[in-house]
C-alpha cells in the first residue's frame, strides 16, 4: 500500500499513517516528534506522528519536493518550481500559512537542501549541464538566502543529491 509507515527502531511495530497517495517520498519528523512532512506528486503534505488527515501545504509553485524541517520546527524548507519552466530553486515556508520565500535565484537550479542545527542551510546546485557530465556543488547559506560557502569548489566529479547535517 502507498502510504506513510512508522515502525519502532527494530523494524517491528510497522503501523501505517496515511494510506491512498500516489507515491509519497522523504518524509521527515519535526524536531518536536509531532509531524511528519512529506511529498506526494509535487505536492506537500504534514500529518500528525499518530496519524490522521493529511494537510497540504501552500508552497506557490507548481512542483515541490525534498521536505526539511528547521531546528525549531518553524520553517519547512523545500525545491520548488515546474517541470515544464526550470529551473528548480530553494524555497522556505513557514507552518503558519504565510507565503514561501525563494531562497536562490541560480541560473541552472538547485537540488534537495537540509537545515543544520545552527540554523545553516546547505543545498546542491547545478553548477554546469552539457551531456555528460553534470557538474554539481554543494553549498551553505545563511537562513536569509546568502551564500557563506561553496563546500566542494575543487571537486570535479562530486555527485550529491541528498545533503544532510550531523547532529553536533
Amino acid at each position: 500500500t502507498w502510504g506513510v509507515w512508522t515502525s519502532d527502531t527494530s523494524g517491528r511495530d510497522l503501523m501505517l499513517l496515511l494510506d491512498s497517495l500516489n507515491y509519497p517520498q522523504h518524509p521527515r519528523v519535526s524536531p518536536d516528534g509531532k509531524s511528519i512532512v512529506f511529498e506526494d506528486w509535487g505536492e506537500l503534505f504534514v500529518i500528525d506522528a499518530g496519524g490522521g488527515a493529511r494537510r497540504r501545504l501552500e508552497t506557490g509553485v507548481n512542483e515541490a519536493f525534498a521536505p526539511a524541517w528547521s531546528p525549531h520546527g518553524e520553517w519547512i524548507l523545500f525545491t520548488g518550481g515546474s517541470s515544464l519552466n526550470p529551473p528548480w530553486q530553494m524555497y522556505r515556508m513557514r507552518m503558519d500559512g504565510s507565503p514561501p520565500s525563494q531562497l536562490t535565484g541560480t541560473i541552472l537550479g538547485t537540488h534537495a537542501g537540509a537545515w543544520s542545527p545552527d540554523d545553516r542551510i546547505v543545498y546542491v546546485r547545478y553548477n554546469a549541464i552539457g551531456l555528460d557530465p553534470v557538474f554539481l556543488e554543494a553549498v551553505v547559506m545563511d537562513t536569509a538566502g546568502g551564500e557563506l560557502e561553496v563546500l566542494t569548489g575543487g571537486i570535479p566529479d562530486f555527485r550529491g543529491s541528498y545533503p544532510a547535517w550531523s547532529p553536533n
